[in-house]
């Protein structure tokens, strides 16, 4: 494959560049790193054009990542898919300003500031560069394969595709069958649903570290709750317990890889004190955090009204509240040991202790959620 990747500074061109260099493992090249000198200097674009022509004559495959109006034609004649990132300006804006301040493998220096002009370049670039690009998809959308994303959700939902794809098909089947059976057991927010739900964010977040097993990371998410339904507890013990007693999963991992498989699972929970023990325990405990605040309403609300049927619904909703202002208030348990940079979970919990620390509010929306028509009732 021959992929270039273009679009808005800001909008995790080189990110992006990287996962996909992860997940193909083909060579990548950043224009940055091609162009600019360590001391902030840069070479001229007649010999950036000679180093992309090198490029080219040496390598079949490659991802080249950047944009460079100048050579953008020239690297679409070469390559066979033309990957852009179309993101609202907000975003690019936002992911301008993340990177300040940090090490980057795709820049030789560390950028300390936003400055007004580069801002400028972001806003503007709709306007003023956005058009001759889609001009130029066009021309070779024929030729081409030409993949456009309009947001991280839909190339995060790419890589993932790619990454799933790596794994052994006959692993997958058995991991599918142990899904459908143990997960349609339990209550409904830890359902299939919930178990594609991890492993997704599972892969997601596995793209962020170097040297990581995929069909580790997969297996781990889809056993860490297949014992819930059996005691809910303790399900993490019980899960783990029941990866290592598969012999199937003996077909392909060695005892080493099991072990750390079995305690990634039993370190999943976020109430637990402890730290994960490894990196595959801090990726499913981070994957497995709900991202909805209507989802956790109606999963708090079934595991209460299931194991306390004698309480009323103002206690019902009370006991929710407890709950989940002890998770998720300023200091709840759930804020820390996120291991992993994950701006939508950012989002949840600043929106679920906003509606916990009201508790009028909190009442009607528990309700709405649940189905319940009655008054509020409001805890004080």
């Amino acid at each position: 494959m021959k992929i270039i990747i273009i679009g808005c500074p800001g909008s995790g061109k080189s990110i992006f560049s990287q996962k996909l260099n992860k997940a193909l493992e083909i060579p990548l090249f950043h224009l940055d790193l091609l162009y600019y000198n360590n001391d902030g200097t840069h070479i001229s674009k007649e010999e950036l054009e000679r180093k992309l022509e090198e490029i080219f004559r040496k390598n079949d495959k490659w991802i080249i990542d950047g944009n460079y109006q100048r050579t953008i034609e020239m690297r679409m004649k070469e390559c066979d898919t033309i990957i852009l990132l179309d993101y609202p300006v907000e975003i690019c804006l936002a992911g301008a300003e993340s990177r300040i301040g940090k090490k980057r493998v795709d820049l030789p220096w560390i950028e300390e500031e936003l400055d007004d002009k580069f801002k400028q370049k972001i806003i503007s670039f709709s306007d003023e560069k956005m058009p001759q690009i889609y001009q130029l998809l066009k021309k070779y959308k024929n030729t081409k394969k030409v993949i456009v994303f309009k947001s991280r959700e839909e190339s995060n939902k790419y890589l993932l595709k790619l990454n799933k794809e790596k794994i052994n098909p006959n692993l997958k089947h058995h991991i599918q069958q142990i899904i459908q059976y143990h997960y349609n057991l339990n209550d409904n927010g830890h359902g299939v649903d919930h178990a594609e739900y991890v492993i997704n964010r599972s892969m997601n977040f596995a793209d962020q570290v170097e040297n990581i097993n995929y069909e580790m990371v997969y297996t781990i998410a889809a056993y860490h709750d297949i014992a819930h339904h059996i005691d809910a507890k303790n399900h993490e013990i019980i899960s783990a317990k029941m990866l290592c007693e598969d012999e199937k999963l003996k077909e392909f991992f060695n005892d080493e890889q099991i072990k750390i498989m079995s305690k990634a699972i039993e370190d999943h929970r976020s109430s637990m004190i402890a730290e994960p023990r490894s990196i595959y325990g801090k990726i499913v405990s981070s994957a497995d955090r709900n991202t909805s605040v209507e989802v956790t309403l109606a999963r708090c609300y079934s595991y209460n009204r299931k194991y306390f049927p004698k309480l009323k619904e103002e206690e019902v909703i009370y006991e929710c509240r407890k709950f989940l202002l002890k998770k998720f208030g300023l200091n709840g348990y759930a804020r820390s040991k996120m291991f992993f940079d994950d701006e939508e979970y950012q989002k949840y919990l600043d929106n679920i202790t906003e509606l916990a620390s009201n508790s009028e509010e909190f009442s009607v929306e528990i309700k709405r959620v649940n189905g319940i028509n009655q008054r509020s009732f409001i805890w004080k």
